[in-house]
């Protein structure tokens, strides 16, 4: 139940989006956290609504699990990918520092 992987296809069964997520308590959060993991949607399918789906059937599915709330990360250079999740909802609460080796 803490991982949910959806695949969005198309009218003609093909894929056309996929979205990986996990869960777990956090205490920083009080609660079960998700964070999205892993998104894609096809080039040609952008703008489409495939994306809102996944979100709309993820959020279904996290409901049910009763989730405190919802990350995602984006490279500071994924400007669309920060525009789509800003029309979703999200909001930049923090900063993730990174480490290398």
């Amino acid at each position: 139940p803490d991982y949910i992987y959806l695949v969005a296809v198309d009218d003609s069964d093909e894929a056309v989006g996929f979205l990986s997520c996990h869960g777990q308590q956090l205490l920083q959060h009080a609660g079960l956290v998700f964070e999205i993991q892993e998104m894609y949607v096809a080039r040609h399918q952008r703008g489409s609504g495939v994306g809102k789906a996944l979100i709309k059937e993820l959020t279904l599915r996290m409901t049910k699990a009763g989730y405190k709330s919802l990350e995602v990360s984006a490279r500071l250079t994924q400007t669309d990918a920060k525009k789509f999740f800003s029309r979703m909802g999200f909001v930049a609460t923090h900063v993730k520092l990174v480490k290398g080796p």
